[in-house]
């Protein structure tokens, strides 16, 4: 893995800097105005920016744009020593002026000194700047309908301070740490404050003889602050309903802090009280969940990656992570907190040593998850975190093989609930007898997981059901499972989750099939889960297809080989399965996946049920920087659709030139049955996004020094 560099223009989404990161900036700024000093010439604030053909003083600290009347800003601005009062450092004198921080810093000395002030204006705007160390960072006073975003306020006596008259103000996509009150407002009312993070200081926000405010989706983070609402303050609303919601308390976000989620939806199920104040929809944290994870065993690399798919309208993302329920700390990105990822970023954090599960990725925010695997130096994998809300009871594979040469094959359950649950492992429907000494049924303790084998068995399909009331019980409990593969002697590593039973289908598909290549084998397995029904099977490849099969209750049918009218190997896309009961055309559920196996490696794509299919993917990573690394995205038209999709690429917020032999071409188009193949040169990073018009199925395939993965692309969250 390749350490990500920082998103290019990273003002045009919502900023994040950490006190250490601003210090370093105004070190490294190569023109920073110190305002006072004490000496005959120096410059002496304020700097009045008044509506006027100059801007008034703006020339002084950055350029004034007359049609807009803005002023950006060109310098940092800092008060020096010999301070005798609290000055305004800029003063807006006009009705619509718009003051653009650029990133610059507007700085004081000990809490002294007023960064922004508006007195008796209105429809002012106030962004991208960093205040620091300043009395009050933006000071209103007689002046309503101001928009204040994407400002950090770092150590600041008092960040915002809306005082008397200041009424409709908008917050939002602002930072607040340190000082006393992060937000303050003063006998002002009808403000909204949305997108803000709050991270710890004597007050989040305080409101004194302040009604009438909208409070939602912010981020009041760490243990220290508290809003405070005096009880003069009333009509003020902390969450509107569903699915807009309220905010997100970080003391109140667990189960174990009151924040019960039994639904595992993005809310609390009850209120959250404050002084002052309800929120009735308060936000609770959220999981992501893997069976396993492993950079102990000899040989293996693991890197869980954490991304923020979000867009210009989203804030940062929080993650928290535990393995093996000990929580691991994760790497502060340039400018964040440690688990703070900004919109079209990504953190991944690698911990040498660590083995065991379950893993369960904590999240606040528009959020995808994976973890990629490097075994034995050449062989990678990528898994997709389940997302909690979707864990079931009962799990499905195509496939089980500890009998070929060079395979062994686990099959891992885990609980990650926070009471005992009871498990069974059926493979080929017969409970079979673990080789390696671990249980295949009994009962799984909060946190445990299980990693059973069974040498010598070659059979399908594979089944995991779990029950809170005793082994083939009567009342379901969600686990989390997934198959591990060792192949080739031990030198190539796969991983599949299990297909709930709540997503099997009668129709699948996939991105492509591939008998040509120089090495590789697929086969197309359907399986038949239901235990009296005979089940008749049907595929087409690239638009050549026909009968696959009959499979009987319980069994399964494995082909490969598959030709075209003139005897040749397929090579091409899409790929379809459709399953109806025997000898009717009334559709019957299955499971499907390809197995491949491409020179040393061996992969498995389970099938996507064609109701899933979707304009949109996502993915938490692309590389093809590394040294040996071939990375595709591929973009197919659905079987049997007739419409051309228009389509972009985006990875790290960059759309994708698509067409190397013309530069600027970021879009592309896909027509019926066909697949179109993109590849990026000496691109790394992510999150990456594949944008349609209409439905495509959407996979990325890597080749890495000769081992092949394939993941296909994960619907946005709703």
């Amino acid at each position: 893995m390749v350490a990500m560099t920082d998103r290019a223009a990273r003002r045009t989404l919502p900023a994040r800097l950490s006190s250490m990161h601003i210090l370093v900036l105004m070190l490294a700024t190569a023109v920073s105005l110190q305002v006072f000093s004490g000496e005959a010439d120096a410059v002496v604030p304020p700097y009045v920016i008044s509506d006027d053909p100059a801007g008034g003083d703006c020339a002084l600290i950055g350029a004034w744009d007359s049609g807009l009347k803005k002023c950006t800003l060109s310098t940092d601005i800092s008060l020096s020593s010999g301070i005798l009062a609290t000055p305004n450092i800029i003063e807006v004198a006009g009705n619509g002026i718009t003051i653009d921080g650029a990133g610059h810093t507007i700085s004081g000395l000990g809490q002294t000194g007023t960064g922004v002030s508006v007195y008796g204006y209105s429809t002012a705007v106030i962004m991208n700047i960093d205040f620091v160390d300043l009395y009050y960072g933006v000071d209103t006073l007689g002046s309503s309908a101001a928009q204040i975003y994407k400002n950090t306020f770092t150590d600041c006596l008092t960040g915002v301070f809306l005082e008397t008259g200041s009424n409709a103000n908008l917050l939002n996509f602002n930072e607040f740490s340190g000082g006393n009150e992060g937000l303050k407002a003063l006998n002002s009312s009808n403000h909204v404050i949305s997108q803000n993070d709050f991270f710890t200081g004597n007050f989040y926000l305080y409101l004194e003889n302040s009604d009438n405010n909208a409070i939602f989706n912010n981020n009041f983070l760490g243990a220290g602050g508290a809003p405070y609402i005096q009880p003069d303050s009333t009509g003020n609303v902390f969450n509107f309903p569903a699915p807009t919601g309220g905010n997100y308390w970080e003391n109140h976000a667990r189960e174990s802090q009151g924040c019960i989620n039994a639904d595992n939806d993005r809310y609390c199920d009850g209120p959250y009280a404050i002084t002052g104040g309800t929120d009735n929809l308060p936000l609770a944290r959220r999981r992501f969940l893997f069976s396993w994870y492993d950079s102990s065993s000899p040989g293996a690399k693991n890197w869980v990656l954490m991304a923020n798919p979000g867009d210009v309208s989203s804030s940062d993302s929080f993650f928290d992570l535990y393995i093996n329920q000990v929580q691991r700390a994760i790497t502060a990105l340039p400018g964040s907190a440690p688990g703070e990822v900004p919109v079209l970023k990504s953190v991944t954090p690698i911990y040498p040593g660590v083995i065991g599960g379950p893993v369960e990725v904590g999240y606040h925010g528009p959020a995808l998850v994976s973890q990629r695997t490097l075994w034995a130096g050449n062989s990678l994998e990528e898994v997709v975190g389940a997302d909690a809300s979707e864990l079931s009871s009962h799990y499905w594979w195509t496939w089980y093989d500890q009998q070929s040469a060079g395979y062994r094959n686990w099959v891992l359950v885990s609980n990650p609930g926070s009471t005992t649950v009871y498990f069974r492992i059926k493979i080929g429907g017969q409970e079979r007898t673990p080789t390696n000494g671990q249980p295949a049924a009994g009962a799984l303790a909060s946190g445990q997981s299980v990693t059973p084998q069974f040498a010598g068995i070659m059979a399908g399909p594979v089944e995991v059901e779990a029950w809170s009331d005793g082994v083939g019980g009567t009342t379901p409990a969600p686990v989390y499972a997934s198959q591990r593969v060792l192949s080739n002697g031990g030198t190539a590593f796969n991983e599949v989750p299990g297909i709930t039973d709540g997503d099997l289908s009668s129709h699948y598909v996939w991105s492509w099939y591939d008998e040509k290549s120089p090495g590789a084998k697929n086969w197309i397995l359907v399986g038949n889960p239901d235990p009296v029904q005979w089940m008749d099977v049907q595929y087409r490849v690239a638009g050549e297809g026909t009968f696959l099969g009959s499979v009987p209750p319980g069994g399964i049918v494995v082909r490969r080989g598959f030709t075209d009218d003139g005897g040749q190997l397929l090579q091409g896309g899409p790929v379809e399965v459709k399953t109806f009961v025997w000898n009717t055309s009334t559709p019957m559920d299955s499971i499907a996946s390809q197995r491949i196996t491409w020179g040393p490696s061996f992969e498995e794509v389970p099938g996507q049920p064609f109701s899933a299919v979707g304009n949109d993917y996502l993915w938490t990573w692309y590389d093809q920087q590394s040294a040996g690394m071939t990375n595709w995205v591929l973009v197919a038209s659905p079987p049997g659709s007739f419409a051309v999709a228009a389509y972009q690429i985006v990875i790290g917020g960059v759309a994708m030139d698509l067409d190397p032999g013309t530069a600027g071409q970021q879009g592309g188009f896909v027509y019926p049955d066909r697949v179109e193949f993109h590849s990026f040169p000496g691109v790394i990073g992510g999150p990456v996004a594949v944008d349609a018009d209409n439905p495509v199925i959407s996979t990325q395939r890597v080749v890495y020094n000769g081992f092949f993965n394939e993941v296909t692309g994960t619907p946005p969250q709703p």
